[in-house]
């Protein structure tokens, strides 16, 4: 987040952006008995607290002559209960999000320090309310015996730890007037994975673009069959090239599991449903199936998300 003061000849006030938009104090008369109030607040913003300023303090940088050379980031793995520093490969994030309101999302190229393996670390803040959907390291560990599939190494999740979700450091809901817009609370989630090659859009032959687009179809059905997941999110930008020299079944990567859903299974009556009906539209405008698109808006008589429509997102892809 980032805070800032506004200030008049009598009156001031704090806002601060966060990834839920922008919220602000009423307005307060520091010549008066806002005066204890106004002090606090220049000497927050004044703070030599990394955490206080609203920086992720698990990324550091090493600075030479005022400027970044290189850097860390830290990671807290929930799972084995073990933190572990990796080494940035530039201090520019290879893809971020510049929204102000959203889920922030920035990856970041870095190396094992133990091993030298080249791997990616992705940030994210998501709305805690999300549906029926799970968080992506539910569904990657879940399908992680699915060939094809981003291979993860480990996560985080800050959920009800200290700057990990908006709820931490916005005005509780009773402070909020009547009127005003109320904001869904977001969880910090950090997972790490195994780099890849470039989007399915960087194909160097046409042998190069069939084989990926054969195994990230492969992969798609794979977890709808074994694991009933549905994607979602079928795009170019989330189909990449295998590593080099990868076998079948692992020269397509199907990754970013966001949008992805379980479809409901029931058993005695022998019904499987084929797809999910979500509130909000998922996955990238420019590869959604044209009914899908259609049914923006309706409620009572919308056409669910289903594997068909995935698989229309996947022709849109080579179209």
């Amino acid at each position: 987040f980032v805070r800032m003061m506004l200030i008049t000849e009598t009156r001031f006030r704090i806002i601060q952006f966060d990834r839920e938009g922008a919220v602000y104090s009423p307005l307060v008369n520091y010549h008066g008995s806002g005066l204890n109030t106004f002090i606090r607040a220049i000497l927050s913003l004044c703070s030599t607290s990394e955490r206080i300023l609203g920086l992720d303090t698990s990324v550091q940088w090493t600075i030479s002559k005022g400027r970044k050379v290189s850097g860390t980031v830290t990671t807290f793995d929930r799972k084995s209960k073990k933190s572990k520093t990796y080494n940035l490969k530039s201090i520019l994030p290879s893809f971020t999000r510049r929204d102000i309101h959203g889920r922030g999302t920035v990856c970041w190229a870095v190396t094992d320090p133990d091993t030298g393996r080249e791997l990616l670390i992705k940030d994210a803040w998501i709305w805690e309310d999300n549906g029926d959907r799970k968080e992506e390291y539910y569904y990657l560990e879940k399908a992680e015996s699915v060939p094809g599939i981003m291979e993860m190494v480990e996560y985080e999740d800050r959920k009800g730890q200290p700057y990990g979700e908006i709820d931490y450091f916005r005005p509780s809901a009773a402070n909020y007037e009547a009127n005003a817009a109320q904001y869904q609370n977001r969880i910090f989630r950090r997972i790490v994975v195994v780099k890849y090659g470039g989007d399915i859009e960087k194909f160097q032959s046409q042998l190069e673009f069939m084989c990926a687009l054969r195994d990230s179809i492969k992969t798609h059905f794979l977890l709808f069959d074994w694991y009933r997941i549905l994607h979602r999110d079928i795009s170019s930008t989330n189909i990449l090239l295998g590593l080099p020299g990868a076998r079948e079944g692992y020269r397509g990567i199907l990754i970013d599991m966001d949008h992805a859903t379980e479809i409901p299974h029931y058993p005695s009556s022998g019904f499987i449903c084929g797809g999910a009906l979500d509130d909000h539209l998922q996955g990238t405008r420019l590869f959604q199936a044209y009914y899908v698109l259609k049914g923006n808006g309706l409620h009572n008589y919308r056409p669910i998300h289903d594997y068909l429509d995935d698989l229309e997102s996947f022709f849109y892809v080579v179209y």
